[in-house]
């Protein structure tokens, strides 16, 4: 199965991914909303997919983050004061010579995090965290699927914890 990179470099939902995975379009299958069961963004987590080796948002993920900042803005109006937070999340593949690095998906997730407060979400509300390859989407060492494990998710706080 050949996995088309422009297609899953959207922010998509989990369901989509796999979606994906068994040869559906992310878009295809989330109608192209990142939702979660309730609505909202925040239950499932938003994706935003990069190059490998690289911590620098491609620009199909700002365009995509744009898209999502009224959802997030909303998931977090919604949420207990306790619980206003997001986790972004940063993680890796296992190939090549940063593979399953914290620093790499460290990286990922400050840059995401950054843009959200270029887009004015406060930085009190943000945690970052690097898991390297150790929450993949899709284990294993796949070449067609790697791609699939250099992501950052955006979510609520709750999933920052091991």
């Amino acid at each position: 199965m050949t996995v088309r990179w422009p297609a899953l470099a959207r922010a998509v939902s989990a369901a989509s991914i796999l979606a994906a995975m068994a040869g559906a379009s992310p878009a295809a299958a989330s109608g192209g909303v990142v939702s979660g069961f309730d609505g909202s963004i925040l239950s499932t987590g938003a994706y935003l997919f990069f190059d490998r080796g690289s911590a620098v948002l491609p620009t199909v993920g700002e365009r995509d983050l744009l898209r999502l900042m009224p959802q997030l803005r909303a998931g977090l109006a919604a949420q207990p004061a306790a619980e206003c937070r997001l986790c972004v999340s940063g993680h890796t593949d296992e190939a090549g010579p940063e593979a399953g690095t914290p620093e790499l998906a460290e990286a990922r997730a400050r840059a995401v995090a950054s843009r959200l407060m270029d887009h004015s979400l406060p930085p009190a509300q943000i945690v970052t965290r690097g898991f390297g390859a150790r929450r993949p989407l899709r284990p294993g060492t796949d070449p067609e699927l790697d791609g699939l494990n250099r992501f950052v998710r955006i979510g609520l706080a709750g999933y920052c914890h091991d």
